[in-house]
């Protein structure tokens, strides 16, 4: 599992800028227009709620580590998570 970069360009971000009319841009207006700029491949969460995702999985994981799955591949692939946050 690898987690592509993507890239918005630089007019799409003054865009969003220059046009809020408050000068501010709250954190689900946010989540929104990442989401629709990246074809909701990405969005914006809190990172509390990612640790507690991977805390929960990692605990799955181990529980069920003689399943079919490749158990070494999960815990690979929640490594990798782990790095992002």
């Amino acid at each position: 599992m690898t987690i592509e970069n993507y890239f918005i360009s630089t007019d799409d971000l003054l865009t969003l800028l220059f046009h809020e009319k408050d000068k501010k841009i709250s954190i689900h207006d946010l989540s929104m227009w990442v989401k629709s700029k990246t074809e909701e491949k990405f969005v914006v969460v809190p990172r509390e709620f990612c640790v507690l995702m991977v805390s929960f999985l990692e605990k799955q994981a181990a529980q069920k580590e003689n399943l079919l799955f490749d158990s070494k591949k999960v815990f690979d692939q929640i490594e990798e998570v782990k790095r992002y946050l």
